[in-house]
């Protein structure tokens, strides 16, 4: 009997372990399913009261920027472009009490459209599903000893990226103004403890686990954000032969040539810059020299603005900057330096039509000179003996045509607005070759074939550095 009875109860208590041990795999696999890690996650001990101080956060005040490397130590960043939050000062000594953070992860951008782009798709931020990101602060606490380059406080709280959430805990640099404060931290995290991982794993493998945030918080009533000069419209001076534009904040100046119109041909009268577009007038918008960074990462990553050049000096050729014709650009990046131009100015600048263009170049023949070898830049007189190849030119050195234009054959070929080509022929062309005729279609295959990324650069040409432009500006 008492066998019978220990038997029982030693099946019993191997059933219950079952039941109990497939109970424990059902609620493993509810929470596998959700894919969500609570590792660290605390409840939130920071209470609010009346006497409290409440400022609203957002992407004026409030700014995060991101970044990450490769392998090689190439540094991508980007920054956070819509944040809504809450920061929170004990009324009795204005000290920091709480902080809480809401990311719209639809808009984070990265210094190249192509990153942005795949920040929001798989393996990454996957933003289809997981649109939102959020800190809620659970804790705060004052460092010992702080200096000058110290933290103040620590701040600890939980983080909720894609379908993790976990606690984390940064370093704040905290500091009160007369109406306001400042809150700075720099601090990293390893994207792979919350499953942020490129969807190809060598590519992921090429790219540093640690991505480095800065937080930086300004509550002021003076605060100011960046603008873009824009300028009244002013025109130019019909009745002048000619005008020198200056661009304001820039020390750059160019000449504008006065050409008459043909009403029988539908030209109106126009002014045609003297010489092609230079680098210094051309590159602090390029650059981006304009724009904070974080303004300037968002035109970027909109196409607005060029990419970065991935080597600066490679794109003066080693010819340096001075004088030197831009070259090596895409139509587009002409196209929006010129509507970017006009807002600096106040003139309506844009590229030349193709019928401008060779008005402008019949307008200027000199039957006196039209042979002479020195009026255009060309193959045959601009090599170059140290680098054993030929090269552009400096504007502006060759003879001017009548009306006093230089280049308008030769040196850098340049782009028309009604067509996807461009005109005029370049250094390397032949002399006999040098007419109002030659034209150069783009093509990405020749312009771009040695490229180092895909997909190739929409704003920068690695293997054409011959085609340039120059502005046309309107009179009326």
């Amino acid at each position: 009997m008492i066998a019978r009875v220990a038997l029982f109860c030693f099946i019993a208590l191997v059933v219950g372990l079952a039941v109990y041990i497939a109970m424990g795999y059902r609620n493993s696999s509810d929470i596998a399913a959700k894919r969500v890690s609570s590792e660290g996650q605390k409840e939130s001990q920071i209470e609010e009261a009346e006497s409290d101080l409440l400022f609203s956060l957002d992407a004026e005040n409030c700014e995060m920027k991101w970044s990450c490397a490769n392998l090689l130590n190439q540094i991508q960043f980007g920054y956070f472009y819509k944040i809504d939050g809450q920061l929170v000062l004990e009324n009795d000594n204005e000290d920091l009490k709480s902080l809480s953070l809401e990311f719209d992860m639809t808009e984070v951008k990265a210094n190249a459209e192509s990153l942005s782009k795949k920040l929001q798709g798989p393996g990454f931020f996957r933003t289809s599903t997981y649109p939102t990101a959020r800190f809620e602060a659970t804790k705060v606490s004052r460092a010992e000893q702080a200096s000058d380059s110290q933290a103040t406080h620590f701040v600890e709280g939980n983080l909720q990226l894609l379908d993790v959430s976990k606690s984390i805990k940064f370093p704040v640099r905290f500091s009160k103004l007369d109406k306001g404060c400042t809150l700075t931290s720099e601090f990293s995290l390893n994207r792979h403890d919350f499953g942020v991982k490129h969807p190809v794993d060598l590519e992921d493998k090429a790219i540093q686990k640690d991505v480095l945030l800065n937080l930086s918080i300004t509550i002021s009533e003076s605060n100011k954000t960046n603008e873009l000069v824009n300028v009244e419209n002013s025109g130019p001076p019909i009745d002048a032969d000619r005008f020198t534009e200056e661009i304001p904040t820039t020390l750059a100046q160019f000449e504008m040539i006065r050409v008459p119109g043909n009403q029988k041909e539908g030209i109106d009268t126009f002014f045609i810059g003297a010489c092609e577009m230079t680098w210094e007038a051309f590159d602090y918008w390029a650059l981006c020299r304009d724009l904070a960074e974080k303004d300037s990462v968002q035109l970027r990553s909109t196409s607005l603005r060029p990419s970065a050049p991935h080597d600066l000096e490679a794109i003066y050729r080693g010819w340096g900057r001075k004088g030197q014709p831009v070259v090596g650009v895409s139509k587009k990046s002409a196209m929006l330096y010129c509507e970017w131009l006009s807002k600096q100015t106040g003139k309506h600048y844009r590229l030349p039509t193709s019928a401008e263009w060779q008005h402008a170049l019949k307008s200027g023949e000199d039957e006196a000179n039209s042979s002479d070898p020195d009026q255009y830049w060309h193959e045959g007189n601009t090599f170059d003996e140290e680098t054993f190849s030929n090269r552009a030119m400096p504007v502006g050195k060759s003879k001017p045509n009548r009306l006093g234009i230089f280049d308008m054959l030769g040196n850098a070929a340049e782009w028309v607005a009604d067509e996807n080509h461009v005109v005029g022929g370049n250094f390397l062309t032949p002399q006999e070759e040098l007419n109002g005729g030659h034209v150069e279609e783009e093509d990405q295959n020749i312009w771009n074939a040695n490229y180092p990324q895909m997909p190739k650069s929409i704003w920068w040409y690695k293997d054409a550095d011959y085609v340039g432009f120059r502005v046309v500006c309107e009179a009326n």
